[in-house]
C-alpha cells in the first residue's frame, strides 16, 4: 500500500469525517510481546477516551493464524505452532481510530519492535481491522503513521496477511488481517495486565488488579486453555491445586 503524503492526509481527513458518527469498532494491534502493548493501550483508553477501570477494553490475545487447537482456540503453549502472533484488541469509537493507530506506530523503535530479544513469527507486527487490507479503516491506520514517518524518514509497508506469516523484525513491515477471517482469541487470564520485562515495566498494583475486575464483571473470561482451567478448578477446590503443587516439589 503506497500513497504520497498529501493524499494520505487528505484520505485521513475525509475518512475521519465519515466516521464521525460515534459507533464503535473492534481492532487489534501487535508489536512484540503483548504485555507492554496492552499497558500502552490502556493508557490510551484513559487519556484519549477518559475511560477507567470500569470501562477499559484492551485485552491480550492471539491472532493471524490459519489453525486452531482441538477446542477451537489458541493458547500460550500452542499459538506459535498454530501460526498466530501476540496482539491486543480494543473496542473504541470509530472517530478515534487514527489516534489509537498513532499509539501503535509509536510502539516501534525505528523499524523494530521495542523487545527485539523476542524473535520469531509469534511476535510479528500486525494490524487487524474489519475488512482487512481493502478496508477504509486500514487507510485511516496507514495515514496515521505520517508523523512517525516524518520523524524517522520512512513509511512502514502494509502487506495483506495470509496467516502463518513470517517475522517482521528488522523490516519496516506490518501484516494486515481481516478480523472476520482472522479473529482475536483472548489470552489466558495470567497474561492480562501483566508486568513487563522491559525497563519501566514494573507496573502499579492498581494496573495488575484490573485482571480481577475485568474477570469479575465479564469483560474477559477464563479460556479453555490449560492454566485457566486449572486455576478455575482451584477456585472451587483449592486443595486440588495444593495437591498439584505439592506433587511437583
Amino acid at each position: 500500500m503506497a500513497l504520497g503524503l498529501a493524499p494520505r492526509l487528505l484520505a485521513l481527513a475525509l475518512l475521519q469525517e465519515g466516521l464521525a458518527q460515534d459507533s464503535t469498532i473492534s481492532v487489534y494491534f501487535g508489536s512484540g510481546c503483548f504485555w507492554h502493548v496492552q499497558h500502552e493501550f490502556i493508557k490510551a483508553e484513559q487519556t484519549l477516551l477518559g475511560r477507567d477501570s470500569s470501562t477499559y477494553t484492551s485485552l491480550t490475545g492471539y491472532a493471524g493464524g490459519n489453525r486452531l487447537n482441538s477446542f477451537g482456540h489458541a493458547c500460550y503453549g500452542d499459538y506459535g505452532g498454530l501460526g498466530h502472533t501476540e496482539v491486543v484488541v480494543m473496542t473504541i469509537p470509530k472517530r478515534t481510530l487514527a489516534d489509537f493507530a498513532v499509539v501503535f506506530w509509536d510502539l516501534f523503535v525505528g523499524k523494530n519492535r521495542a523487545d527485539i530479544m523476542d524473535i520469531g513469527p509469534e511476535y510479528r507486527a500486525a494490524i487487524g481491522v474489519p475488512g482487512g487490507f481493502t478496508s477504509e479503516y486500514l487507510q485511516v491506520v496507514n495515514a496515521s503513521q505520517a508523523g512517525r514517518a516524518a520523524r524517522d524518514g520512512f513509511w512502514f509497508e502494509l502487506k495483506e496477511g495470509q496467516g502463518d506469516d513470517p517475522d517482521t523484525l528488522g523490516q519496516a513491515l506490518v501484516w494486515v488481517y481481516d478480523t472476520e477471517r482472522y479473529p482475536f482469541y483472548q489470552a489466558e487470564i495470567y497474561h492480562q495486565f501483566h508486568d513487563d520485562f522491559m525497563p519501566g515495566g514494573n507496573y502499579p498494583q492498581s494496573y495488575n488488579a484490573l485482571q480481577t475486575e475485568l474477570l469479575e464483571d465479564g469483560r474477559m473470561v477464563r479460556t479453555q486453555c490449560h492454566r485457566d482451567q486449572v486455576e478455575s478448578s482451584a477456585a472451587f477446590y483449592p486443595m486440588i491445586l495444593v495437591g498439584m503443587l505439592v506433587s511437583q516439589i
